[in-house]
């Protein structure tokens, strides 16, 4: 092979390795765009302050749990001589309070679809004059998660699994453990 061959050669290997080099960075760098613009696509379900809440009820398949603040004790509708823990009721509100969603389905007509017109789970929050109302309808195993809507809103949002079992309590999950 003569010297002008392999130079060409050489060329057209050292151009195809940067072009293969430039397609992975491209590659790369519209991946992590994604990525970002996936970890951005965010949205409040609920926004509530939990120290303002001072009456909670939790209706399951299980029970019905009402629960209400006297200065800073809570105390049981149902069962008067159980002792609430006020931590317990206070991380299941900070829960409660900041859900969020990756999906959020507007404009919605029929609840049914859902599961929301029958939730499996039922969440009021009440202080002063203001109440929200959170319903968990139907889980999803296409997309795994569970639908949910906020004060019969004409909006679904849904939630993820861990969400959804962080919010459904017993009442035995709020009881003070005796030492």
């Amino acid at each position: 092979m003569n010297k002008g061959r392999k130079a060409k050669l050489l060329l057209l290997l050292l151009l195809l390795l940067a072009l293969l080099g430039l397609y992975f960075y491209l590659m790369k760098t519209k991946e992590t765009e994604t990525g970002a613009e996936q970890e951005e696509e965010r949205f409040q379900v609920t926004e509530i302050d939990p120290s303002l809440v001072s009456q909670l009820g939790i209706i399951n398949g299980e029970e019905t749990i009402d629960l209400s603040k006297e200065g800073e004790e809570w105390h049981s509708y149902e069962d008067e001589t159980v002792s609430i823990d006020p931590e317990a009721v206070s991380a299941y509100l900070s829960t409660a309070g900041k859900l969020d969603s990756e999906n959020k389905i507007e404009e919605v007509s029929d609840f049914s679809q859902y599961g929301l017109d029958k939730p499996a789970l039922n969440i009021t929050l009440q202080w002063d004059s203001n109440m929200y109302n959170i319903k968990v309808g139907d889980y999803n195993s296409m997309i795994s998660r569970y639908y949910v809507c906020v004060n019969d809103e004409k909006v679904v949002y849904t939630i993820t699994a861990t969400q959804f079992y962080a919010l459904n309590k017993t009442l035995a999950d709020f009881e003070k453990e005796e030492n």
